[in-house]
């Protein structure tokens, strides 16, 4: 290496002036009323270090009681001798050998914890909208580290796996279905309208600085053999699901100049889908449930994907008694009077057609968009001149695709209230 060096003086007089001026310059000293917090993050399942862990330090509420694994308060530590800026958070991340060092650490008792990908955050399964005496027993399980002014304190953590529903999504005739995406939820979906949302007390907010970088996206994609795997899961009960699409739309075309025709209609901006859930059922009720109890994994968690015995719903839409196509109108469907997670839009001509529906009875509800009035001034906006009635059209699918009359819309009358779809 020295020969190398040496073969370009200019690099050797440079590492050399920049060695001497960093031998001058003092060494950083912390600062004032810190400590230091050092250790190891391993795998409670196999014991090994956890490498490139993040380690988060977060102030401990202060509402929450002693616990039996908290420090006592440094006894040399002056009273009120209290940093200037207690941090939100304190991060870091382990080495090779799973070991961490986080200096320049304010006084202060922390809860802490360690994250890596597939591994439970703590608190990863509190509800949605919990209670101070929910969350106490869930900031009680945390280590408390107490930080001293220019002491180094130990610190070991460990992850906890989480669970794992894995499975392949395949076609009626047992081809793979490439790319589609698999969403996870809770069987019951939870209602928000019921309670309001509590406040963030201090609990809350402590807890949510561990889990802000949990899976908020909760899907996954297949693979080109339609396998997907879903990975760390908090114990609890599980659905699975995937969309099964329908676009139809002419063909895009598209020129080497960049120009092009055909493809989405500027009417209807997204495409006509069902949920289809494991194993491959229409309807949330009838899904399977998987449940998940610790760090085991689910390996028979299939979807079938087979639209026969669905069928379509097709019409066209007027308004007024002029029967005139409404500008856009938007249809939705409600089942035993709740609402599908399926809508459609008009084609130019009036026509709708919502698709994929096993057989049943279901409410049709048909929102018109006001038709807009051309201002004699160009720069003034445009404005409505007539809204319409929301109308529900009751449709029962048996064996067959139902083809209904004309719906028309019926204009507001004076004083009358617009209503939208429940």
């Amino acid at each position: 290496m020295a020969s190398q060096v040496f073969r370009y003086p200019a690099l050797a007089l440079y590492l050399l002036s920049a060695t001497v001026a960093h031998s001058q310059q003092p060494e950083p000293k912390p600062p004032a009323h810190t400590g230091s917090v050092t250790g190891f993050v391993t795998f409670t399942e196999t014991h090994l270090p956890a490498r490139f862990a993040e380690i988060r330090l977060v102030p401990k509420p202060t509402d929450t009681t002693a616990t039996p694994n908290s420090a006592a308060p440094d006894a040399d530590q002056p009273a009120g001798d209290k940093p200037e800026r207690q941090p939100i958070m304190v991060a870091g991340i382990s080495d090779m050998e799973g070991r961490f060092q986080l200096d320049g650490v304010p006084v202060g008792d922390y809860l802490a914890a360690a994250h890596m990908t597939g591994y439970l955050a703590p608190g990863a399964a509190a509800d949605l909208n919990p209670t101070d005496e929910e969350l106490k027993p869930i900031i009680a399980s945390f280590p408390i580290v107490h930080v001293s002014e220019g002491q180094t304190v130990n610190l070991n953590l460990t992850l906890h796996r989480g669970g794992v529903i894995t499975g392949r999504v395949l076609y009626s005739d047992g081809s793979p279905a490439t790319g589609v995406e698999v969403s996870w939820e809770p069987p019951i979906r939870p209602t928000f309208n019921q309670t309001p949302p509590r406040p963030f007390s201090p609990l809350l907010q402590a807890l949510r600085q561990f889990n802000d970088n949990t899976q908020s996206d909760l899907r996954a994609k297949a693979d080109d053999q339609g396998r997907y795997r879903i990975f760390g899961l908090s114990p609890g009960k599980y659905i699975v699901d995937t969309p099964l699409m329908a676009q139809g739309f002419s063909a895009r075309v598209v020129m080497n100049d960049g120009t092009g025709f055909g493809g989405v209609s500027p009417n209807r901006p997204f495409p006509n889908l069902a949920t289809v859930y494991a194993p491959g059922v229409f309807r949330r009720t009838d899904a399977r449930v998987f449940e998940i109890r610790g760090e085991e994994e689910i390996t028979d968690a299939d979807l079938k994907l087979d639209p026969s015995g669905l069928h379509s719903v097709k019409g066209r839409i007027v308004a007024g008694e002029d029967r005139h196509v409404p500008s856009q109108a938007m249809i939705s469907i409600k089942e035993n009077g709740k609402r599908l997670d399926r809508m459609s839009m008009l084609e130019p001509d009036g026509s709708f057609e919502v698709d994929y529906l096993p057989s049943g009875t279901y409410t049709l509800q048909i929102m018109g968009s006001p038709d807009m009035t051309t201002p004699t001034n160009p720069n003034d906006p445009p404005r409505p001149q007539r809204q319409y009635q929301m109308a529900e059209q009751a449709v029962i699918i048996e064996t067959h695709d139902v083809i209904l009359d004309e719906v028309v819309l019926a204009p507001l009358k004076p004083g009358e209230k617009l209503q939208f779809p429940q």
